[in-house]
């Protein structure tokens, strides 16, 4: 008996849940950068280079990895959608040169392996992973063949079970090589836009140090529909949308937890735990670290306007609404990101704490929407025989850039319950701390 679908044609429930995983993908891609609008693409001719165009990373490895039917690369994905892919010289040779290190480096293993136990094998493959070339320089040859003044560059990170993140080249840090490449991308071509294919953070640096970057994308891992996800967002037919989940530091230092993650101490049978609560951006937050991008962070081809804040208490359910306003010229969805400032007794507490989020609907240029936003007031609370309270909740278009307006008194002042301290909602606009942030980051 077989319990698998054994027909080779897609089924409606494959088509289903394709459309839904490209839209997932689509919802979360981050835009950190967007410099002179380089995005959203205007020529439909594109120089695509890097390792990620065509060895797009769908996921993780270990627990993390599946076997779909398929994987829309990076490269598919643009040709789906009507661009010309340009640089394709320059890629032909990448995947010859990956074919090549690949062959090599199973033979290696292969070798190296026989006779042995499987556990023998995983951790040889630990300490001698495969590295994925970063393929050969791009030339003036290149940049005249590709007929265009964009060019896309992808930068790929692999990660999962059993193999963590390292501070070194090629891992949190980019290579010389793909320095080289661009700051060569940022010269030679008008419009360069970088594309970060990985799970997680890289040392952003050498964006202080190398111009000519105008646009860049934390497309993370997109699943089995990331190339046409990302094509969609990157020609404007879709609006980015996506918010950081993680505090993007200036330097690695700026992590508490670096001298002991993983490895890095020596010793990765015990792994001590000293954050207590001070993880990411209460962390950040507290001890008033600035990140690069803090938690909650995305920019979009539009901008937002948050107003006319209420606030309701009702038993312990805190309810807070606020009008978001689409003021530019694209359609597009905003976050709106509720963050709750706790007192400090005997329990130490951080700066605030993300208590409620929302996403709007696809707004139009000028259209609005009412958000509400709601927790219970109780999550707030600390507990010990001296003090527990929540003192008051703010609206945030990231964890760092307040939103909107101060609330009207009446709105301000809710009624104490089980001795915690009134509860105030203030509402800033995000508008100018976000512009000052992307020209910051650019």
């Amino acid at each position: 008996m077989h319990y698998a679908n054994l027909n080779p044609a897609v089924s409606p429930m494959e088509r289903a849940h394709a459309a839904l995983a490209r839209r997932a993908a689509m919802e979360g891609f981050v835009l950190l950068q967007n410099n002179h609008h380089a995005l959203p693409l205007v020529s439909q001719k594109i120089a695509l280079y890097g390792a990620g165009a065509r060895k797009t990373l769908k996921g993780g490895v270990g627990s993390g990895e599946v076997n779909e039917r398929r994987s829309v690369t990076i490269e598919q994905g643009l040709l789906n959608m009507g661009y010309e892919v340009t640089s394709t010289a320059w890629l032909d040779d990448f995947d010859a040169g990956y074919d090549k290190a690949y062959a090599d480096w199973k033979a290696y293993i292969a070798a190296a392996t026989a006779g042995i136990n499987t556990f023998e094998v995983h951790r040889l493959a630990k300490k001698t992973p495969f590295v994925v070339p970063d393929g050969r320089p791009i030339t003036e040859e290149n940049v005249a063949a590709s007929e265009t003044d964009t060019a896309l560059f992808v930068i790929t990170r692999q990660a999962g079970e059993s193999f963590d993140r390292k501070p070194v080249k090629g891992d949190y840090y980019l290579t010389d090589d793909e320095r080289e490449k661009l700051a060569f991308l940022g010269k030679a071509y008008a419009k360069t836009i970088l594309i970060l294919n990985c799970g997680a953070p890289l040392d952003m640096g050498f964006l202080d140090e190398i111009e000519g970057i105008d646009a860049v994308v934390f497309m993370a891992q997109g699943g089995c529909e990331g190339g046409n996800a990302l094509a969609e967002v990157l020609s404007g037919y879709e609006n980015f949308s996506g918010k950081l989940t993680d505090t993007w530091a200036y330097r690695l230092s700026d992590h508490p937890s670096t001298e002991t993650f993983s490895d890095l101490d020596g010793d990765t049978l015990n792994e001590p735990y000293h954050d207590g609560i001070f993880v990411g951006y209460r962390y950040f937050d507290r001890f008033g670290v600035a990140p690069r991008y803090p938690f909650g962070f995305g920019l979009s081809y539009t901008t937002f306007v948050q107003s006319d804040a209420e606030a309701s208490l009702s038993g312990t359910t805190v309810s807070v609404s606020v009008t978001v306003d689409n003021t530019g010229a694209y359609a597009g969805k905003e976050v709106v990101q509720l963050y709750t400032a706790c007192p400090v007794g005997a329990l130490e507490k951080e700066s605030k704490r993300l208590s409620a989020f929302a996403k709007t609907g696809l707004l139009a240029p000028g259209a609005s929407e009412r958000v509400t936003l709601s927790f219970d007031i109780r999550d707030a609370a600390s507990y010990d025989e001296i003090s527990m309270g929540a003192r008051s909740r703010r609206l945030y278009a990231s964890s760092r850039h307040r939103c909107g307006q101060r609330l009207p008194r009446r709105a301000r002042a809710a009624r104490s319950i089980r001795g915690h301290r009134a509860m105030r909602t203030l509402l800033r606009s995000g508008r100018a701390d976000r512009r000052d942030h992307a020209a910051r980051s650019g």
